[in-house]
């Protein structure tokens, strides 16, 4: 559906350092989606490919940049915008905004940051960096509110360029499907395979239930990174096999949304989950740790269940209720779908988008 909006005929030019797995990945490359099917013209430029390469659409103009190294990736980037000009430039992530705002400046193109992360990985010196290279970019978009709160209490980013955008999802959802969806004992999780998600978590839950006598039960992880490895093996030393399926990066997640009935976000850092938002929008009662933007996705007792952090026996507890309690279930299961599409729907973020861009170029 291509929605009428002010200046489509925009050329825009969409930054990120790699395109293999994430959140923040996925959701640039719905932006890049979102507008080409609406009548932008958009170039995307990366550094370091991957998986999600494949699902950007075929007219979307694609660059790889000769070099991930920060100190000499803004070099290339200035070249290319010398010999290409476009009317804004939206950056995802600290690395392109890093490499990308003094090339702007020097090419004068409007400029868009948008911040995934809370930044608690961040010395000093990021703060510093992060507060230098704002004053190039015209808006600095956050993903969530509590990470809007930290850009000024850090007083990285002035206010007045602070806006908070919220992440978003393939809204075509039929709600015919989470009104028909059948509860079953599959547990899941969809996303990268970090040691911040702490998805050993989910081993430790898997023996919880089965100590409770709760056997009849499957989870389900889709993704891949880094700690793969690792947790296959401790699966197998333990002996839980039998209970986990590893499904490997997918770029298309519904098939498996639409099988899972709990979904569990045990990360101990997280801003604005794409995949909880997404599950959400599958009518999928989540749990999650009460950290970052959850409690903005997670309406507590209403969606889902949000439990203090590290807390695997409340974990096991929440999952308890939902496996056995089919009222709750499929309560929390509608509510979570249209929470979902309130808050979080691609034609919102588009909307949004739309407004930001206008306001930038004028």
């Amino acid at each position: 559906m291509t929605l009428s909006l002010n200046d489509c005929s925009l050329k825009i030019l969409i930054i990120i350092d790699s395109l293999k797995f994430g959140g923040a990945e996925k959701q640039a490359v719905t932006d890049a989606n979102l507008l080409s099917e609406n009548g932008y013209s958009v170039t995307f430029l990366y550094a370091t490919g991957g998986p999600l390469v494949d699902s950007l659409n075929g007219d979307i103009r694609k660059h790889k940049i000769k070099t991930s190294n920060q100190l000499f990736a803004p070099f290339c980037i200035l070249s290319f915008l010398i010999l290409n000009k476009f009317d804004l430039i939206h950056c995802h992530m600290f690395w392109a905004e890093k490499v990308s705002a003094i090339p702007a400046f020097l090419t004068r193109h409007p400029l868009l940051f948008n911040e995934h992360g809370l930044g608690k990985w961040k010395k000093w010196y990021h703060s510093a960096i992060m507060h230098t290279i704002s004053m190039f970019a015209n808006r600095v978009a956050c993903s969530c509110d509590l990470n809007y709160e930290i850009k000024i209490s850090k007083k990285e980013v002035a206010k007045r360029k602070l806006l908070t955008l919220y992440n978003s999802f393939d809204c075509t959802i039929d709600s015919n499907l989470v009104e028909n969806k059948k509860k079953n004992k599959t547990i899941g999780f969809v996303g990268r395979f970090h040691e911040v998600k702490q998805l050993d978590h989910l081993i430790k839950l898997a023996e919880l239930l089965i100590n409770a006598s709760i056997v009849d039960f499957k989870i389900i992880l889709v993704g891949d990174g880094e700690i793969r490895k690792e947790l296959e093996n401790q699966i197998n030393k333990k002996t839980l096999s039998g209970y986990f399926t590893f499904a490997g990066f997918q770029s298309d997640t519904a098939s498996f949304y639409k099988e899972i009935s709990i979904f569990i976000l045990p990360s101990r850092i997280e801003a604005l989950s794409v995949a909880l938002i997404e599950a959400q929008a599958y009518g999928i009662p989540s749990i999650a740790y009460d950290v970052g933007g959850n409690k903005e996705i997670i309406i507590n007792d209403n969606t889902g269940f949000l439990i203090d952090v590290n807390d695997t026996r409340k974990l096991f507890e929440k999952v308890k209720i939902l496996l056995e309690n089919e009222h709750i279930w499929r309560e929390l299961s509608i509510n979570a779908y249209h929470n979902s599409h309130n808050k979080f729907s691609n034609q919102k973020r588009l909307m949004n988008l739309t407004a930001i861009y206008n306001q930038i170029k004028r």
